[in-house]
């Protein structure tokens, strides 16, 4: 009596499983025999052209400068902390006080100014502004909640770049 009960309750499963599953196959066949195909665009990918070539290729700037003149880099503390900055092949760290401003000059292209908070207590963002009669770059360091930036990368085309 007892195995007649547990068969009839297993085939009541393979039933049941049978039967779900083709209750689901019936919902999701009409949607794939209803999809259509999406045509493939044939267009051609274009190409860069070689003047067009340079590393904002793939980076936007956040200015720019004359390359064909000397330029100049103001940088401006606006935090209440003192920073360390320096040109990471020209100079060792140095220091920058709240409200200070230091205006790097004699450099060539392309150049990496690091700035950092000496008590690493948060993150900074640089606000870059060009005088383009005098080819100098401003650079305004407030404090940020956001991941702010680290570098301020001038390369030989004159872009700026912030990460």
């Amino acid at each position: 009596m007892l195995r007649k009960g547990l068969r009839k309750l297993h085939s009541f499963r393979i039933l049941t499983i049978a039967t779900l599953t083709l209750v689901s196959l019936g919902q999701v066949w009409p949607s794939i025999a209803m999809a259509k195909p999406q045509p493939i665009d044939e267009r051609p990918i274009s190409k860069l052209k070689e003047s067009e070539k340079s590393s904002d290729e793939f980076w936007v700037p956040a200015a720019r400068v004359d390359n064909q003149k000397p330029a100049k880099i103001q940088l401006v503390n606006k935090t209440q902390e003192t920073l360390e900055y320096l040109i990471t092949t020209h100079t060792n760290f140095r220091r920058l006080t709240p409200g200070q401003s230091v205006t790097l000059s004699d450099f060539q292209p392309p150049v990496f100014i690091n700035i950092n908070s000496l008590k690493d207590s948060g993150n900074v963002e640089y606000s870059v502004t060009v005088d383009k009669q005098s080819n100098v770059a401003t650079v305004e360091i407030k404090p940020t909640i956001g991941q702010g930036n680290r570098t301020l990368n001038l390369d030989k085309t004159g872009a700026i770049y912030l990460y």
